[in-house]
């Protein structure tokens, strides 16, 4: 691989990418009541390909729940999936962000800090968590999404961005 070159004092790559996120009802438990924020987006303040380590970032969406019906005298059980499409890669396991003249930088995106397992663009990753008895005491489920880019990447000097669907049902 050929390393760019780029000056010292220039930014090689910065990241801006959006996660949308998309919710549908939870079935499985009458009166659940769930809704998606996103806290904290995805962002990549700079990219070096000379530095030796990956660079990395973390986005946040919260999950939040009420419900007012027990199951058998037990607060509901509620599960949570999600994926996240391949935006401008060819594939889950190749994301890719883009700069405004076109130019790739390869970038993932893992539901571990130690980034082993990718999010799936087709199969659901599942979170489980027991929803409160009480609209009054909501449940809240904090969901990070950990981002990395592999050292030396051949990016030209410029801005990347990279728009996802982050879809979360439960």
């Amino acid at each position: 691989m050929t390393l760019p070159t780029m000056p010292a004092s220039g930014k090689a790559a910065c990241l801006l990418a959006s996660v949308l996120f998309l919710a549908a009802p939870y079935a499985a438990a009458d009166n659940v009541d769930c809704s998606v924020t996103m806290d904290q987006q995805a962002e990549f303040l700079e990219y070096d390909p000379f530095d030796p380590q990956p660079t990395t970032t973390v986005a946040q969406a919260i999950v939040t729940c009420t419900t007012n019906k027990k199951d058998n005298g037990q607060n509901p059980t509620i599960t949570v999936y999600y994926t996240a499409s391949v935006g401008n890669g060819p594939s889950a396991a190749q994301r890719a962000m883009k700069s405004p003249s076109g130019a790739l930088l390869p970038y993932n995106l893992y539901r571990d800090s130690g980034y082993n397992t990718v999010i799936s663009n087709t199969t659901s990753v599942a979170q489980s968590f027991t929803a409160p008895g009480s609209k009054e005491v909501p449940m809240v489920y904090t969901h990070n999404i950990y981002a990395r880019i592999l050292p030396g990447e051949d990016a030209e000097v410029g801005d990347y961005t990279d728009n996802l669907v982050y879809t979360v049902y439960f």
